[in-house]
């Protein structure tokens, strides 16, 4: 049942074309396409003319639409063997050229093409140091995702960047009112040394302020936390 019926709405894809979809249109099928079981048979001839009708427009898609194509084919590259680098290639010049493509986004991307074999280390570098340049964006998930990725990729050995990252980090500090986001997002600057002696005491400090249970006596008198 499942084979007929993306058989059928391969077919009807065919019979619009793959051209005449707009980008809107066709970012929903690149993520139907990410969801279909993969037992479930696919035209890959057809996936391909869909990425060309993409490539050929691809400066009508906004930035949302990018990082969903980018995820819609990657996951399903992934689960069929299909090639990578040539759209990766493709797609990593646009994304990094998009300077005001909000840094969550371009974290995004990385965290899809990251697992994947076959991605180059010199894209997901490329891709890293594009984070940087917006790390102050990114929320307290974002920032304990990427720090790790940062340190991988060896970019806080770069000159200026751990001063850089705890300017940033010092101007979330007292943002936090949950102490669960604050522990989660200096968790990793902890972990990999990035905290500078004046971050860590703001950091400790605000964990004590928000009444963290560091010890048995705060975890019995801590009120509750909210209800996220």
């Amino acid at each position: 049942r499942s084979d007929k019926l993306w058989k059928g709405f391969g077919k009807a894809i065919a019979q619009i074309g793959e051209t005449n979809f707009e980008p809107a249109e066709l970012c929903r099928i690149m993520q139907a396409y990410a969801y279909t079981p993969s037992d479930v048979f696919i035209d890959t001839k057809q996936l391909q003319r869909i990425l060309k009708a993409f490539a050929a427009r691809i400066e009508q898609y906004n930035d949302e639409r990018l990082m969903r194509m980018v995820y819609g084919y990657t996951k399903t590259a992934a689960k069929r063997g299909l090639p990578l680098q040539r759209f990766i290639d493709f797609v990593s010049s646009e994304v990094v050229q998009r300077n005001k493509m909000e840094a969550w986004r371009k974290l995004w991307i990385l965290r899809s093409v990251s697992p994947l074999p076959g991605v180059s280390e010199e894209f997901k570098t490329m891709l890293v140091s594009a984070v940087m340049r917006g790390a102050g964006g990114l929320d307290a998930e974002s920032w304990h995702h990427f720090i790790p990725m940062l340190v991988q990729h060896k970019i806080h050995e770069r000159p200026n960047v751990i001063g850089t990252l705890n300017k940033h980090y010092k101007s979330k500090i007292f943002n936090y009112t949950t102490p669960d986001f604050l522990l989660r997002s200096g968790e990793p600057m902890i972990f990999n040394d990035l905290l500078k002696s004046s971050t860590l005491a703001l950091w400790l400090c605000r964990l004590h302020e928000l009444r963290l249970p560091l010890t048995p006596e705060m975890a019995g008198a801590a009120p509750p936390l909210p209800k996220l």
